[in-house]
């Protein structure tokens, strides 16, 4: 039996946090011994009896004390063999501990912390980059698809490892929450996005291909519910003449008998880590469509593959709702077996062995 720390920001919704509270759970489900360790007391997925603790100390160097600390009572109980840390600030915690057992999770490309849309957009990446190369100098990394691994290479980031490893996935328990009951005035005949508001995830586009499309469906962008970009959407969309098929669903604790219940889903975002919903969805046999963002041509293999467009291009997303809604692909568990959740966690086991 392995003990592994799981070191995150919060459990608040949102895919990293979910990928955390994911691991914990195959970690006990594979028979070893789990423990989160949260920076602030925000936890909305469920962790079913397994241990944490919330750092109380404000301050970097405080933090660092206290999750110190908090190792070396662990290791009392039982040998600490891996610390998985799972969120930038986090990282920067564990980098100061000085753990020989630490690894840190990049769940997307670290390229996009050099963008900048202010004045001196050239220098103020080269400073980013300089950061980035001094916190990541002699750490190792798990990337969470092949594309977010490349991403780190082009940059040269010099880390003392680089090891590639997909989130896992529990597909029997997706099946189990699809299962459901979900009170959905909209039968099957919607076109579904999961995802909060941001400007990456790109629900404008979204919304411009599908008015584009033609497609006689309704649209459901689950987890955004209130703010600017709900607002700015409802007007597009009542400016189109759709604004009763485009619905704004507040964040459900249970998004899967949404999953399984559309036609089909839709991700519209610039830039991914590895996108779960596009996972999840073929799981549960519901056909994608996606932008070429990180991890999606990962995901999207073989026939599937002719479903992406280019990040931006509303024309080609349009054409591809159309072709997926009048004619869906048959889709199969089948590729998705690297994402098993068993599997995964053989492979974040591996981390321990050094001659791995």
């Amino acid at each position: 039996m392995k003990q592994v720390v799981l070191f995150a920001n919060t459990l608040d919704k949102g895919g990293a946090e979910r990928v955390c509270a994911n691991l914990a759970q195959g970690f006990r489900q594979a028979g070893h011994r789990p423990r989160l360790v949260l920076v602030r007391p925000v936890i909305e997925y469920p962790l079913d009896g397994i241990p944490f603790d919330v750092l109380g100390s404000r301050g970097l160097w405080a933090r660092v004390r206290e999750f110190r600390r908090l190792l070396e009572n662990y290791s009392r109980e039982a040998p600490v063999d891996l610390v998985l840390a799972n969120a930038p600030r986090c990282e920067r915690i564990l980098r100061r501990c000085g753990t020989a057992k630490g690894w840190m999770l990049v769940h997307s490309p670290v390229s996009r912390r050099l963008v900048s849309r202010r004045r001196f957009a050239g220098i103020r990446a080269r400073i980013r980059l300089a950061r980035l190369s001094h916190n990541f100098r002699g750490q190792r990394l798990v990337a969470v698809s092949r594309s977010v691994a490349a991403d780190i290479r082009k940059l040269a980031l010099p880390c003392a490892d680089l090891r590639q490893i997909y989130n896992p996935f529990d597909f029997d328990e997706l099946e189990r929450q699809a299962r459901q009951p979900l009170e959905n005035p909209l039968d099957d005949d919607y076109i579904l996005h999961l995802g909060r508001p941001a400007p990456l995830k790109r629900q404008d586009l979204l919304l411009e291909a599908f008015i584009r499309s033609g497609v006689p469906g309704h649209l459901v962008f689950l987890g955004i519910g209130e703010g600017e970009i709900a607002r700015v959407l409802r007007l597009r969309a009542a400016g189109a003449g759709v604004g009763d098929r485009v619905h704004l669903v507040a964040w459900a604790d249970n998004p899967y008998p949404w999953i399984s219940g559309a036609r089909l889903t839709a991700l519209s975002s610039d830039s991914e880590g590895l996108p779960s919903v596009l996972i999840e969805s073929l799981a549960l046999g519901t056909p994608v469509v996606s932008t070429r963002c990180e991890g999606s041509e990962e995901i999207l293999a073989g026939k599937l593959g002719d479903y992406l467009s280019e990040p931006g291009d509303a024309a080609g997303l349009a054409r591809n709702l159309q072709r997926m809604y009048y004619d869906p692909v048959d889709v199969s568990r089948d590729d998705l077996r690297r994402f098993e959740q068993g599997q995964v966690i053989r492979e974040y086991l591996k981390l321990m062995d050094p001659a791995s």
